[in-house]
């Protein structure tokens, strides 16, 4: 009932009532029924009705496209858009949360470029670094490709958010990746001072078990406890299975004690 939309917009313009909330609702409307060139149409369009298309109107309308899982009609519009209005850091924000939901770390990759070019670097991006490295994460190579990025991003004082340093960190587990894992600790605990949880502690021992490192998964273990973090079932269960796989059963009997 797209008409009878439009005459109930003519109505609100005649009593001052068009806000940026109303064409937002139109963009989401169009989008949802797989109408993207009328929702591009109505931001074309939208000034007419006292409504201006600066770059929040831009914003509003590339995250109704994206949250549609339609991140590359997003993106050739604001190669048109931007011509005319400067994108800033949420409108790339916005496309790079388009291309996690989709696992396109290719597109990302050239979208994050485009970002640097437009904006810069800024360390209050954090949300647009943290989406773009968890993205990486899951592209080929995965793990090397967001930590070759993520020290750029340190060079630059910029940092992501803690979203991908306990995704990485589960990463590291899987490939087993201690260098990296310490790393990322290094640079989440002793740089940005954040306090890890339990999860977080949890994988550090785990990863150093897995490596036969037990005398420094033991360090984190009384670390945490020492933070005010305290071990769960998870963390005894790990270090009860590698002490006593690598046959150190002074150190399991007191961990049980």
């Amino acid at each position: 009932m797209f008409d009878a939309m439009w005459g109930a917009i003519k109505s609100m313009k005649r009593e001052n009532l068009v806000s940026l909330a109303t064409f937002a609702s139109v963009f989401s409307s169009y989008v949802i029924v797989d109408k993207v060139k009328e929702a591009i149409m109505t931001f074309e369009v939208m000034d007419q009705y006292g409504c201006p298309r600066d770059v929040f109107a831009l914003n509003s309308l590339l995250s109704a496209i994206c949250r549609d899982g339609r991140t590359f009609d997003a993106v050739e519009f604001l190669h048109v858009a931007k011509t005319r209005i400067l994108p800033d850091a949420d409108s790339y924000a916005i496309l790079l949360e388009g291309w996690e939901k989709e696992m396109n770390a290719a597109s990302a990759k050239k979208t994050f470029a485009d970002m640097v070019s437009m904006v810069g670097w800024d360390p209050r991006n954090v949300p647009a670094y943290d989406t773009f490295l968890n993205t990486l994460l899951v592209g080929h190579d995965g793990l090397r490709e967001a930590m070759k990025h993520f020290d750029v991003m340190k060079d630059r004082g910029c940092l992501p958010g803690v979203k991908f340093f306990r995704l990485a960190l589960e990463e590291c587990l899987k490939c087993n990746d201690i260098r990296a894992a310490m790393l990322i600790w290094e640079t989440l605990v002793v740089r940005v001072g954040f306090r890890p949880d339990i999860k977080l502690y949890n994988l550090m021992i785990a990863l150093h078990c897995y490596d036969k490192q037990t005398d420094i998964a033991n360090k984190f273990f009384d670390e945490m406890i020492y933070n005010g973090v305290f071990p769960d079932s998870q963390t005894y269960n790990v270090l009860f299975q590698y002490l006593i796989k690598y046959e150190k059963l002074k150190e399991a009997s007191l961990v049980f004690q």
